[in-house]
This record gives C-alpha cells, structure tokens and sequence, in this order.
C-alpha cells in the first residue's frame, strides 16, 4: 500500500543523520490533529484547526517564528499552541521562551496581536493564510481570547534524558504529549490509515 510505503521510508528516514522527518511528518499529523488533540483532552469536537505553521510574532522582527499548529476550543476560546518534536534531543529553550512569552501576552491582554500581527505581513503566501484563517475565525473572535497552553507532541525520552539544570526545570513541567499516547477512534476519519502510522509512533517515541 501506497501509506505503507510513506510510513516505512519516513522510519528508515529517522536512522539518517541529516533527514528533517518533522517536515516529512508534518503533513500526515495534521490530517489527524483535531481529533488527536480532541481525544486527549476528551473534548466532543470542540477543538479545531485554525492554521499550522502561524506566525508569532518576536518583538519587532518582521520574520516571525511558527508554531507548528494553533488550535482554539470553541468551548472556552482556548488557544493550543502544539509543537510537534520528532526527536528528544531538538528541544529548544529559547523557543519555548517565545511560546511562553506569546501565552503570557495572550493572559494579559488577547490574542489581537496576533491577528493584527499576522495581518501586517504582506508575503503573498500570508496574505492566502490570513484568508484561510478568516473564514475558521472571525475576526472579532480574536479579542475574546485570553486563555492559551503550550502542548509538546514529541518521544516520552524528552523527559527521561539527562538535561542541564536550566532544561530539566522547563522540560520538568512541560506538557508533553508522546507519540505512544496519540490516539484516533475508530468512528473517526481515516482510522485504518492510522492503525498503519502507529508503527511509526511507536518509533519516534524512544527517538
């Protein structure tokens, strides 16, 4: 089968040394995503997609860094910021600052900024997104958003690794998502497809 192969050359794909498997996962992860995130927070759908790759804005730098998915529950305007990590070694901490910082900024005020943000960019490729994203999100829903969390899809080995001390104290209380626990029921889309990916979690999770 067609998955079968896509699965089998992204695991061999893992061993190499030079290999961006996150980008290789990247677009089979976000079929899943709702009800990935769905199932772990035991929500009935509430949670949807609004974009992956959204761009965060740092300070006055107009080349923004991206979070690899941006999800809102339509229950409680909460945002997701969902970071997808395909080995336990590549965890940043300045990046997780960044998120820290957008969530903290979110608490405080809203997450206009982030509309208007995304909205001052004029690259043709935002420009579509911010069409995309208009007809998931009204525009005026931004500024009723003040709620937001950080979730790391990444190996359980990120917090099982010897870290320094400055790391171990983030990664410590990180809400980590491993691989092991992503989860798709079976009235769900695609279902038989993910029992095929599944054999694919089950190696990141000790990569």
């Amino acid at each position: 089968m067609f998955i079968e192969k896509i699965i089998q050359n992204i695991t061999e794909n893992i061993k190499l040394p030079r290999a961006q498997v996150e980008r290789q996962l990247m677009p089979i992860i976000e079929i899943f995503i709702e009800n990935i995130i769905n199932n772990y927070y035991d929500e009935e759908n509430t949670i949807k997609l609004i974009s992956s790759e959204f761009p965060i804005p740092i300070g006055n730098d107009k080349k923004p860094k991206s979070v690899d998915f941006l999800l809102l529950n339509t229950r409680n305007n909460n945002l997701s910021f969902v970071e997808l990590k395909t080995s336990s070694n590549s965890f940043e901490t300045d990046q997780f600052n960044i998120y820290q910082n957008t969530i903290q900024k979110i608490k405080t005020d809203s997450a206009t900024f982030l509309y208007d943000f995304l909205n001052s960019l004029d690259n043709k490729k935002f420009i579509y997104l911010k069409k995309v994203i208009d007809l998931r999100v009204r525009t005026q829903e931004w500024s009723t958003i003040n709620q937001a969390n950080l979730i790391y899809i990444a190996p359980n080995t990120l917090k099982t690794r010897k870290w320094g001390d400055e790391k171990f104290k983030i990664i410590e209380k990180l809400e980590l998502l491993p691989f092991s626990k992503l989860t798709i029921k079976p009235e769900q889309p695609y279902f038989t497809e993910w029992q095929l990916i599944n054999n694919l979690m089950d190696v990141l999770n000790n990569n």
